[in-house]
């Protein structure tokens, strides 16, 4: 499965600044948003992360596609509204086996979803940017004819992982 992480940046900040019930209603605009985009880019499942989503697709290009959508309505979102109301996103998306559990829903997890949710720690926390691995980078040029802007970003550790991981930035633009 194309495993993607969403999240929105800064949510901590926001509602220390707003409150709660801002970043509520901030939460809800894009969660109705990623609904509406993943729902027709075939989502596999969804779960809530408290201020984002883990969200898996049959194919990475799927993931991607829903990815630079999302950011796009998101721009021009952030264009029309006044500073407390942006929405700015980052998303994280990797590629390999899942482990499907059952606790008392459903819900995915594993290394390849724990290397998934560690690109940020990794990548730090620059705003609308698109962060990937090479694994799914691979699968993505397999998949697709579509020619995404990629550049590497070099090589990092994740805590807890073994080894060095290349990642890339996806100029989605």
């Amino acid at each position: 499965e194309a495993i993607m992480v969403l999240d929105m940046c800064g949510s901590v900040e926001i509602a220390e600044l707003y409150g709660d019930r801002h970043r509520s209603d901030l939460l809800k605009i894009m969660g109705e948003k990623v609904d509406e985009v993943i729902n027709k880019n075939n989502k596999l499942f969804v779960t809530g992360t408290g201020d984002g989503f883990l969200i898996t697709f049959d194919k990475t290009y799927e993931a991607m596609s829903s990815a630079v959508e999302i950011l796009s309505h998101f721009q021009d979102y952030n264009n029309s509204v006044e500073d407390k109301c942006k929405i700015n996103l980052r998303f994280n998306i990797n590629y390999g086996e899942v482990q499907v559990v059952m606790r008392p829903v459903e819900d995915r997890n594993g290394l390849i979803v724990d290397a998934t949710f560690r690109l940020d720690k990794a990548r730090g926390k620059e705003k609308n940017k698109i962060t990937i691995t090479s694994r799914a980078k691979k699968v993505l040029a397999k998949e697709s004819n579509h020619a995404f802007n990629i550049q590497s970003l070099g090589e990092v550790e994740f805590t807890g992982i073994e080894g060095k991981h290349e990642i890339f930035e996806v100029d989605w633009t």
